[in-house]
């Protein structure tokens, strides 16, 4: 047996008889919002589900391998986990043992990738790229690659295309809106193509007797939730002329310059009434509530507020918007980031066992039990899941903006240095605090900021 680490290890042998199964976005940017059967032809015509793929002859006999999967899971997907694993060693007598720290899981894999002691498999939870690409093998010749959903791949991808990561599920940050409220003000959702007409609509809803945007900012890191739907307009998408990418990873950017629309079109807003009165003092929670009873017409944040909001009315009629581009002619686009993603060790003394683990897990059936498990959107586009009303969302929103659409990594992630998440929610609650006067002051304090930790 390999190395032990700290956390429950769960082996496939020890577990097998106890199986069940059952099924949240977040922050540093949270974010959020977490699959494939090998299809191949039979002569008939039919589709029929690919089985792991074969270890070498020359390998370690497969009763002897035992697999290390580090996982993020907490109680509720560990059942599905655990009977996933039973399955595959009993097809294939590869053992895997699941490692789950739990809320330990960064500075367990921190310390681990300072040691040079990794697991074989681990989940990547949003960093597959920026931090674990060099520890990673490179997975585009993996036979379940050019299933991967179109909304996902931009984000797990290097500069060269490669990918370190099987994307079991991707959760997205947007806009969550209320159908019913848009309907009863008038306000045709996918018309929204623009911040102008974003404004317009929120005059609309306003106007309906609605609050247009509900944000819960009891804890600052919620109003920290615009800077993920709104800079990426005005700073770094593909269509952005004095585009800043480059600028905001250097070192260089000038927030006075470049921020400063971004937080006068919030002031503006703050300023109209566009939302909630007791902004300072709810929570995220008041906001989805607000959201399933009808009583405002959006939220910003993880793709999840819809599960949220329909814990408190399962009948609630919700969806999602493109965040606007910034002029006319631009690109609406979506914040994706991967959700269950798992990567295999470059140096893994199993790497033929671990791609045929992963080519297992791929299957369709297998990756719609954790994508339900996960409550997360599948990120293999022919794994369907449409029981999940997150999944139902975000085709829709595909389809109406298809050909309009940019799909991007978490801003703050991809362009801000660690640990700025909480700056961004103080900076923009000066704000809400004093609006009409705090522009500057917001531009200014976020700029200490991001020197500070840029010189760290």
């Amino acid at each position: 047996m390999k190395r032990k680490t700290i956390g429950l290890i769960l082996t496939a042998g020890l577990v097998a008889g106890s199986i069940s199964g059952c099924g949240g976005a977040g922050a540093e940017a949270e974010t959020a919002v977490e699959q494939s059967e090998t299809a191949g032809e039979t002569e008939a015509g039919e589709t029929e589900q690919a089985q792991p793929e074969e270890a070498s002859q020359e390998e370690t006999p497969a009763s002897d391998v035992v697999l290390e999967w580090e996982t993020t899971a907490t109680s509720e997907k560990i059942p599905t986990y655990e009977e996933i694993i039973a399955d595959f060693t009993a097809q294939t007598g590869i053992k895997v043992e699941l490692v789950t720290p739990g809320s330990d899981y960064e500075t367990v894999m921190k310390t681990r990738m300072a040691s040079g002691d990794l697991p074989d498999i681990w989940e990547t939870h949003g960093w597959s790229v920026t931090r674990y690409s060099d520890y990673l093998a490179a997975l585009n010749d993996s036979e379940w690659f050019d299933r991967v959903d179109e909304s996902i791949l931009p984000v797990i991808s290097d500069k060269d295309g490669n990918i370190f990561c099987l994307p079991l599920t991707q959760a997205i940050n947007t806009i969550t809106y209320n159908k019913n409220v848009f309907e009863k003000a008038g306000v045709d959702a996918y018309s929204i193509l623009t911040w102008d007409d974003f404004g317009q609509a929120c005059e609309k809803i306003k106007a309906a007797g609605y609050t247009p945007i509900y944000c819960g900012n009891k804890d600052s890191s919620t109003i920290a939730q615009l800077c993920e739907s709104i800079p990426p307009s005005f700073l770094t998408l593909a269509c952005v002329e004095d585009n800043q990418a480059a600028a905001l990873k250097d070192g260089s950017f000038d927030f006075t310059t470049y921020w400063t629309p971004v937080a006068k079109m919030v002031d503006e807003w703050m300023q109209a009434g566009y939302f909630n009165e007791d902004i300072l003092t709810s929570d995220n929670d008041a906001a989805c509530q607000a959201l399933a009873n009808d009583e405002c017409g959006m939220v910003f944040g993880g793709g999840n507020n819809i599960l949220f909001a329909q814990t408190y009315n399962p009948d609630a009629s919700l969806g999602y918007l493109a965040c606007p581009g910034g002029e006319q002619d631009d690109t609406c686009f979506l914040s994706m980031t991967e959700g269950t993603c798992v990567g295999i060790w470059k140096d893994s003394e199993y790497p033929d066992e671990c791609r045929q683990f992963l080519a297992y897990l791929a299957q369709k059936d297998i990756c719609e039990k954790i994508a339900t498990a996960s409550g997360d959107i599948p990120g293999l586009k022919d794994v369907t899941n449409e029981d999940a009303n997150t999944t139902i969302a975000l085709r829709e929103t595909q389809k109406a903006y298809e050909g309009h659409i940019e799909y991007v990594p978490l801003f703050d992630r991809e362009y801000l240095p660690s640990g700025m998440w909480d700056d961004l929610g103080v900076g923009m609650t000066k704000i809400i605090m004093n609006p009409g006067s705090a522009v500057e002051e917001c531009a200014s304090y976020l700029q200490d900021a991001y020197d500070n930790k840029m010189a760290q």
